[in-house]
């Protein structure tokens, strides 16, 4: 039976996520007298329905406030909000005297609020008078943006999510949607086997989303162009294409002779060095199937050419007439949670606000009369965020506000924006968390409000708008966003942003997108049946998919979800444009010097620096340190060992991360995650490596292509050092003698993986680790000095306080796994559950092994439910299970997000093969 005083202190408010782009709807429990927040799916969103990720299970395990920024500060000096405010309005109206307008940059963020995105916009390009504001969302979406306009006149997303169900051939392409987008991937699965829909991947990496594929197609990097040329003039071969439907298109004929070159598939499966007969059944499957999606990401548009391979898939959808139409469409799927909400608000530095165009004078003018702006909007395009650097370097930009991003680690060229930074005039960082790599650089630093503390809109990949709601009181002085822009324009003198409230500015919004739109003049995007939204009606906001017309004062029903069914565009000829394309190699080529090609991106339980993420010790777990994925072979040729310490090396910069083996790489090919920064490792930022090779046309980095070498990284020694919270590591993580760290934060304790480099002596330990505790601290240790082996044990007020362990290989550090869950439990009781005296668990805990083996859970598999590889064989083997369905019955792994479940197939195939065989079998990449 409920308890009715917990239920009075509990209130249930519904929010949405704050990572991905599918917008998964939240229902946030907030205990008034803890202040905790429980997390679980809203059962009622149309994005989710109730799913959640693991990233999104753990979210009320993120709102720590230890790393929270508190004040706003001037040259690491508190100060009240008017003194910084005062501080920056003065400083740019300055600098706007002295060098202009265009001497000022905005670098913005996909994690805004559509209204903050909406007010900064406003003050940058309508008052300011600069175009020079630019989102992180360049990075990973402009190039689709600049397809979509491109082929349809307009950065309009045709399919929507429930043409997942729809489909009957799902192509996910240049994503992997299993860790990237893992609610979305649950519903296809589920789809699959309900309709039994074929699945393509196309991806050079054998990556968990190929567990559901029929088909996985391993293309040579950068060679998707010429796979979807291919495409379309075999489909024109065997007339495989909608003529009504191309009547409304413009550019057949040109792309047609573009595409020639690729009409024989036996020189396409030779270009992009895969199976002919998997390249017939895609291209075959293809022409039989007319309900077709194509889902991309950053796979495609991450590239110098990533526009042209974004128009390549939407040619050939246009030449079958596969747009508009239920379980039809080329989708792209944003990879950050306002990504879209930016683009209607045109927070790109080529775009303008509520899909207006930039480079249309009457559009500005529009645009400009609206906000009552003191001056025309400029007619230049903005500088973009990847030239930053540059800009500074060269005196042209003199002052900059970043918000809500980190670029110092994900911007390309890293280094050298760091070194520009620290040389320029002003820069300005709005953030919530001390752990931004950025704020090193920062004159002024000002405390945004975080997920959990704003209030206001977000737009998911399908145009569906969502309320983020505050659930707990701001931390300190944080305020949002909106409000802080909102305040320096006053304190600048500009009139139009008196704001009281994220509704106000919403309403605002609604009112630009219904502006001059209609007839001739019409725009995709439109929100007029929210006009007269109140402030109640706004703080309730449902899910409402965009556009949203108003008919006879209700919103009109018949409004499609999707766009272009019939073909009309918003081009200048009202037609779709199929655009020619040439494919272009990379802009980077591999060379003696750097032979290797490394490609970057996401993992399963870690969000973009992991300022957020990292928070929650349970996301830390499933692959807790920096790393590349190296096929065998080449780790063979290269003398490795499985999780030996290596340094990769580009033209830009090098790093140094642990290598993995996986037979899912194409040999020649390097995998490397990009979330590690300087506060959670020592030179593992990967954005230093990628050079600034753009995409000609949406400016977007090739970060899917980078030449590299790699080679073992040699180290004295390496130790594994796991420390109570209390303890105060900073200073130690600075020392030079480290080649590298790591570190992961836990519930009770900090974990570190430590190296030397080569020359440095273990007893450097000496002198720090023990320093950290008094001399009531109990101290056992094991040393075996022959071996370099030294094992330490700290222990006080009958707790474990730190443990660490040295060796000279660092495949023979212990299992952490056990070892984390110890801390913060009284060892009698712990002692007593394990039926052993405190004396034998205290050993146990220097040898690096619990006295019984039980207690070894082996690395987390299932973030959700912290369950270990260990758990999970023996479940096997004890209940005989055959499926990750049963495996999810006895242990419960896979039975949230359902992230995890490739992995359960997995260890099943592999214990099977083993079984089977008698001896431990390496399954190969390829075709599953």
């Amino acid at each position: 039976m409920e308890n009715p005083d917990l239920l009075a202190m509990e209130k249930t408010i519904r929010t949405t996520c704050p990572y991905c782009g599918v917008g998964c709807g939240v229902l946030a429990t907030v205990n008034s007298e803890t202040k905790k927040v429980s997390i679980k799916g809203d059962p009622d969103h149309p994005a989710n329905y109730g799913r959640l990720c693991s990233k999104g299970s753990a979210l009320g395990e993120t709102l720590s406030l230890d790393e929270r920024i508190a004040e706003p500060s001037i040259n690491g000096e508190i100060v009240p909000w008017n003194t910084a405010i005062s501080f920056v309005a003065e400083k740019f109206k300055n600098t706007i005297d002295l060098h202009g307008a265009d001497s000022i940059m905005f670098y913005v963020s996909g994690q805004l609020l559509t209204e903050d995105y909406y007010v900064t916009n406003k003050f940058a390009k309508g008052f300011i008078g600069t175009n020079n504001i630019d989102s992180n969302s360049r990075l990973c979406m402009s190039s689709a943006v600049a397809a979509y306009k491109r082929a349809f006149g307009s950065d309009t997303v045709p399919a929507c999510y429930e043409d997942i169900e729809l489909s009957e051939l799902f192509i996910i392409c240049g994503s992997n949607m299993a860790w990237c987008h893992p609610v979305l991937f649950q519903r296809l699965k589920a789809a699959q086997e309900k309709d039994n829909k074929k699945i393509v991947v196309i991806d050079p990496r054998v990556t968990d989303s190929c567990a559901i594929a029929q088909l996985h197609l391993p293309i040579k990097p950068g060679t998707d162009t010429i796979l979807f040329n291919g495409l379309f003039v075999y489909l024109h071969t065997n007339n495989i294409i909608n003529a009504e439907y191309l009547e409304q298109c413009e550019g057949f004929e040109e792309t047609l002779f573009a595409c020639e070159d690729y009409k024989n598939p036996a020189i396409v499966a030779q270009l992009c060095d895969i199976d002919l007969n998997d390249l017939l059944c895609f291209y075959n499957w293809f022409a039989e199937i007319e309900k077709t999606v194509t889902f991309y990401s950053m796979g495609v548009n991450q590239s110098s050419s990533g526009t042209d391979k974004a128009n390549s898939i939407i040619n050939c959808h246009a030449l079958t007439g596969r747009i508009g139409r239920a379980g039809m469409g080329p989708f792209s799927i944003t990879g950050q949670p306002n990504a879209m909400g930016g683009r209607e608000v045109g927070a790109l530095s080529n775009l303008l606000a509520s899909h207006f165009n930039l480079n249309d004078d009457n559009h500005r003018e529009i645009v400009s009369k609206f906000w009552g702006a003191e001056k025309n909007i400029s007619p230049h395009i903005g500088f973009t965020s990847p030239d930053l650097a540059e800009k500074i370097e060269s005196g042209k930009i003199k002052a900059v506000w970043i918000m809500a991003t980190n670029p110092v680690v994900s911007i390309t060229e890293a280094n050298r924006l760091a070194s520009a930074l620290d040389k320029c005039d002003l820069v300005i960082v709005s953030d919530c968390s001390k752990q931004s790599d950025t704020l090193k650089y920062a004159n002024v630093i000002l405390p945004a409000q975080g997920w959990s503390e704003k209030k206001g809109t977000v737009t998911n990949s399908e145009r569906c708008i969502s309320l983020q709601n505050r659930l707990v009181e701001p931390y300190a002085n944080a305020k949002p966003d909106w409000w802080i822009v909102c305040q320096v324009a006053k304190a600048m003198s500009f009139n139009g942003f008196e704001y009281a409230s994220a509704y106000e500015i919403f309403k605002e919004h609604v009112a630009l997108s219904k502006h001059q739109n209609s007839g001739e003049t019409q725009r995709s995007f439109n929100l007029s049946a929210l006009h007269e939204l109140s402030e109640d009606e706004y703080t309730n906001l449902q899910p409402s998919q965009w556009p949203l017309h108003k008919i006879d004062d209700s919103i009109d029903k018949n409004c499609s979800k999707r766009f272009f069914e019939q073909g009309q565009a918003y081009t200048s000829s009202k037609k779709i444009q199929l655009i020619p394309i040439n494919p272009k190699p990379p802009a980077s080529q591999i060379s003696q010097n750097y032979p290797f090609i490394l490609n970057t991106g996401r993992i399963r339980d870690q969000w973009h620096t992991m300022t957020r993420t990292a928070l929650a010790s349970r996301l830390n777990q499933h692959l807790p340190e920096p790393f590349v994925l190296v096929h065998p072979d080449d780790a063979c040729k290269l003398k490795l060992q499985n999780n030996d310490l290596v340094q990769i090396e580009s033209e830009q910069a090098s790093i140094i991360v642990a290598a993995k083996f996986s037979d899912g790489q194409r040999r020649g090919e390097l995998f490397c995650p990009i979330h590690w920064s300087n506060a959670f490792s020592k030179n593992a930022r990967v954005g230093q490596l990628i050079a600034k090779n753009l995409d000609n046309i949406s400016a977007q980095p090739e970060f899917k292509f980078t030449p590299v070498s790699i080679k073992a990284a040699p180290s004295s020694w390496h130790a594994l050092l796991l420390v109570q919270h209390e303890i105060d590591t900073q200073d130690f993580l600075i020392d030079e003698q480290f080649l590298y760290w790591s570190m992961n934060k836990h519930a009770f304790h900090k974990e570190y993986f430590l190296s030397a480099k080569v020359g440095c002596e273990s007893e450097f330990f000496d002198k720090t680790v023990y320093a950290w505790f008094d001399s009531n601290t109990e101290c056992v240790t094991y040393k075996d000095e022959a071996q370099g082996i030294k094992h330490i044990a700290f222990f006080s007020q009958n707790k474990l306080q730190a443990l660490l362990f040295i060796t000279p290989i660092r495949q023979e550090l212990p299992s952490n796994s056990w070892l984390n869950s110890c801390f913060g439990t009284d060892l009698t009781g712990m002692a007593n559950e394990m039926n052993i005296s405190e004396a034998l668990l205290k050993q146990s805990f220097v040898a690096g092994k619990p006295a019984s083996g039980d207690l070894d859970v082996g690395k987390i598999i299932c973030s959700c439910f912290t369950v270990g590889e260990k758990v999970i064989k023996k479940s096997i083997s004890k209940h005989q299970c055959k499926t990750a369905a049963d495996i999810g019955r006895c242990t419960k792994a896979g039975t949230n997000c359902g992230s995890c479940v490739p992995e359960l197939n997995k260890i099943l195939t592999l214990l099977s093969l083993t079984e089977a065989s008698g001896n431990p079998t390496i399954l190969k990449a390829g075709r599953p």
